[in-house]
């Protein structure tokens, strides 16, 4: 029994010390690439290796995608793969280099609007649409290269990726990501503590922070891993621990963006339609983003992203100009040329990004206009991306329907008129807009004076009490065929805007003067408006029941 444990000892010493030479022939090397490709989404193919126990490695052409699909191809090619040490020096943990150079990577688009390369790391088919096929096509194959370079610590290897060429990408992602792509990567503790300053990278926490408990999805926290992009136009970084299949975050990802107008289309435009015609980000350009997967895992099916406020220059969109006209149309004149930007300042932009590619808008506050003497809108709501349909709310708060005479309204009071339709053509309900504006006027009444008083005066500042006002709101909804919950409406993200202050006794102040006419922006509107709102008022109130 000992002689045959012995003999197979020997036999497997024999076949490892010959493994390398194995896996440099041709047959060899295909074997093992057939073994490999059952394990891996897409199919690996490599056109030749070289590799010893005693001699550097160097393996050429290598290419990864979906290979075996008929019309399929390669999603990454890299022309070769060296390394500075042999497979000896590797396996005692002799430091070493492993140089990647000239990499392709595709970055076009499937007809789905999904990434190529996603597509293949899912296993699933990954065919292109061409521009100017024929077809539904939701994306198309851009023609734009980005150059990119990448540097990675791994316990004793250091990794360089020269040369490197992200191809075929859309003109819009090419705009948001600008040129010379850099990742930087840096996995294990000894390795952060000893080359983070350098990489301007904190490492602190590694010795402070103790392991998450295993995950379900993505499995056990290995080494502390931080993980840097820059470009010409984002830097972000993430940090936490490697596992198997993923990362567990110690906190959550950051990034910041310099403004390019791909950005304002296809990132504010999509989240928020009030957002549709932005023009220039104030205050040094850039955009502060958070991003922050559930459970802190990445991948994850749903991740929350916020945008610190902004301060914005913005054209009147296809929702923006129709909310201004709203209030004003009944006023006359006041709304400047068309041709003119407006200042807009937002609460923080909070969306959750859902696997199935859907997005959710959190309550975005938008201050248009000044800060004391500003219009002051809300939107919540649900975007589907792929099917380019929204479902979401435009608010009226108090500070703005005070424009038609409703004054002393508490501050959580919102007016909310749907908008479906498209996100390039946004549907906005406004008739049932004029229709609840001009209900919730019976609703509000000055409180009379006490009669038989020589001084007898009406309320300077008649108030339509929260109570009343939130029955209102159902009354309409229920009259309408809608649960109560359409009327629901969400706090701000944030409990003060960024337009309030919060005094001492607890109470948040508005900086927005329920008196403003506007600068500008919209003319006085209690006039012409709110004679024919008072005049519709009872009847309406009447049929609606809530009078």
């Amino acid at each position: 029994m000992a002689k045959a444990a012995g003999g197979l000892c020997l036999v497997l010493a024999a076949f490892i010390l010959a493994l390398p030479s194995i896996l440099s022939t041709r047959a060899g090397l295909r074997s093992a690439l057939a073994v490999a490709n059952r394990f891996v989404p897409g199919t690996i193919a490599v056109k030749q290796a070289r590799l010893g126990w005693r001699t550097p490695v160097n393996i050429e052409h290598v290419e990864w995608g979906d290979l075996s699909e008929e019309g399929g191809r390669a999603v990454v090619e890299v022309q070769s793969i060296k390394s500075s040490a042999s497979l000896w020096d590797m396996a005692r943990g002799q430091e070493y280099e492993v140089v990647v150079s000239s990499p392709r990577v595709d970055g076009s688009l499937t007809e789905d609007g999904d990434l190529r390369l996603q597509r293949v790391a899912q296993g699933r088919a990954a065919s292109t649409v061409q521009a100017g096929s024929n077809g539904g096509i939701k994306a198309i194959v851009g023609s734009e290269d980005v150059r990119f370079a990448a540097e990675g610590k791994f316990l004793s290897g250091h990794l360089y990726v020269s040369d490197g060429i992200i191809h075929g990408l859309p003109s819009a992602a090419k705009e948001v990501v600008g040129n010379d792509l850099h990742i930087t990567a840096i996995v294990g503790a000894k390795q952060l503590k000893t080359e983070g300053q350098e990489y301007d990278i904190e490492a602190d926490w590694v010795d402070h922070t103790p392991k998450p408990p295993r995950s379900r999805n993505i499995g056990k926290p290995l080494e502390p891993t931080v993980i840097k992009v820059a470009s010409e136009h984002i830097n972000a970084q993430l940090n936490g621990w490697r596992t198997a299949d993923g990362i567990i975050l110690r906190e959550p990802i950051t990034a910041s963006f310099a403004y390019t107008p791909a950005l304002a289309k296809y990132g504010f435009a999509k989240v928020a339609p009030l957002l549709a015609d932005v023009a220039a980000v104030e205050e040094g350009g850039l955009v502060s983003v958070t991003a922050t997967p559930d459970k802190m895992e990445v991948p994850s099916e749903r991740m929350t992203v916020r945008v610190e406020p902004l301060r914005l220059k913005v054209g009147r969109g296809p929702l923006l100009g129709k909310a201004i006209e709203f209030l004003a149309s009944q006023g006359g004149g006041g709304v400047r040329g068309r041709g003119s930007l407006l200042q807009a300042w937002t609460s923080p932009i909070q969306v959750d990004l859902l696997s199935s590619g859907a997005l959710k808008t959190q309550r975005l506050d938008v201050l248009v206009g000044g800060a004391s003497r500003g219009l002051h809108l809300a939107t919540w709501g649900q975007v589907d991306v792929k099917s380019d349909q929204i479902n979401m709310w435009l608010g009226f708060p108090a500070a703005s329907l005070s424009r038609v005479g409703l004054k002393g309204l508490p501050r959580e009071a919102m007016l909310p008129i749907a908008v479906e339709g498209s996100l390039h053509k946004p549907r906005v309900k406004w008739l049932d807009g004029y229709r609840k504006v001009a209900a919730l006027a019976t609703a509000y009444k000055p409180e009379a004076a006490v009669e038989g008083t020589a001084d007898a005066q009406p309320a300077a500042a008649p108030s339509l009490r929260r109570s009343v006002f939130q029955e209102a709101l159902r009354s309409m909804a229920a009259s309408e065929g809608a649960s109560a919950e359409d009327v629901e409406v969400p706090p701000p993200v944030d409990k003060v805007l960024p337009w309030e202050t919060l005094q001492e006794d607890g109470s948040i102040v508005s900086t927005v003067s329920e008196d403003a006419e506007g600068d500008g922006i919209l003319s006085v509107v209690v006039g012409t408006l709110g004679h024919l709102v008072r005049k519709a008022a009872s009847a309406l109130g009447r049929k609606l029941h809530i009078v």
